[in-house]
């Protein structure tokens, strides 16, 4: 596993253990339609044991507990929004969206 960026670079064991590995950790589909509090995020690069291909994965502390995704759209719009805002944003919106395919995928914007 590999730490890719944080939100703030003071962040313990503790913390980051709760993004990575928590068994609590839930779906960030389970989020989809809300207007979402971030309180932390880490995104890093984990490997699959099953097949040893690499994905990143974006987790996120939020005032209802700590969703993570490894979706690559949402890690893309999210990034943006941290190159944009850097760490001067505290909400973001989560919603689905369809592929031309129609398939439906994570997607997520800044919130004033």
């Amino acid at each position: 596993m590999e730490i890719i960026k944080k939100s703030r670079e003071d962040l313990n064991k503790k913390e980051l253990y709760n993004m990575i590995d928590n068994p609590d950790i839930s779906k960030m589909s389970e989020l989809a339609g809300e207007d979402v509090d971030v309180i932390d995020w880490v995104m890093y690069r984990s490997v699959s044991i099953s097949t040893g291909e690499e994905h990143d994965v974006l987790s996120i502390v939020t005032s209802t507990g700590t969703y993570a995704t490894n979706s690559p759209t949402f890690i893309e719009a999210f990034t943006r929004i941290v190159e944009c805002f850097e760490n001067d944003f505290s909400k973001i919106k989560i919603f689905e969206n369809k592929s031309k395919r129609g398939r439906n995928f994570l997607m997520c914007k800044y919130v004033d």
